[in-house]
């Protein structure tokens, strides 16, 4: 037994001194891994905290001039004079947002209330420019694709369907997963009519009726290929 017992203490003994050996030999190695993972996670949280708090700050700030703009909304006494001062003013507030907080949320939201402001005054070209700082913001965030829609109605407005019809079809590739298709297909549908191009246009509402049940545009995607059967 105490033979035994040696045996085990030597191997143990011998286990240890190999450790000890490579923690001697890689000492130095295994003490800047550490470092620099410790240094990493706490450039990594930093960075993060530092983000969060701009994108705090972005908020409050957009939050102050969005409740002002929907103060001005909800005021039905005014003249149509004094609403056209109070949006310019609104439109400045927004622009503010977006120059001392470029690449957030709350840049990207301002941009998108700056087109509707512009786009509700009939300022079109203004407005599709602010969709398109709007949209070239985080491509995933939902703002992004309302100014997608927003640029896409500025062109229909100012008769350039081919361009409609192209940030249409760019929505359609962007956000194919999302609850909006149905929407963006009617509406690019739409534009194809005015295009004259109706079997396109066709296709499109048949899309609709086929693979959004689920969606209230069936409906009007019934009708239009019904007109469409019987005017053409």
């Amino acid at each position: 037994m105490a033979k035994e017992h040696e045996q085990h203490a030597d191997i143990l003994s011998k286990i240890s001194g190999a450790i000890e050996r490579f923690i001697e030999k890689y000492l130095k190695i295994i003490i800047i891994c550490v470092s620099t993972l410790v240094v990493a996670l706490a450039v990594y949280f930093s960075v993060d905290y530092v983000f969060a708090k701009k994108e705090q700050r972005a908020n409050v700030d957009f939050g102050k001039v969005y409740l002002v703009y929907r103060a001005y909304l909800a005021d039905r006494d005014l003249s149509d004079e004094q609403v056209s001062k109070n949006f310019d003013a609104v439109v400045e507030d927004f622009k503010l947002v977006l120059q001392n907080h470029p690449k957030s949320k709350a840049a990207q939201k301002s941009a998108f209330f700056i087109g509707n402001i512009l786009f509700r005054l009939g300022k079109y070209e203004e407005a599709e420019q602010f969709y398109e700082k709007g949209s070239a913001g985080r491509g995933n965030y939902y703002i992004a694709y309302l100014c997608m829609q927003g640029s896409a109605t500025c062109q229909e407005q100012l008769k350039n369907y081919d361009k409609a019809a192209k940030i249409y079809e760019d929505i359609l590739a962007k956000f194919k997963d999302r609850f909006i298709v149905p929407t963006v297909l009617f509406n690019l549908a739409q534009v194809d009519e005015k295009l004259n191009k109706i079997d396109k246009a066709e296709d499109g509402y048949t899309k609709i009726i086929d693979d959004f049940k689920w969606s209230s545009w069936v409906e009007f995607a019934t009708k239009r290929i019904l007109l469409i059967k019987n005017f053409t």
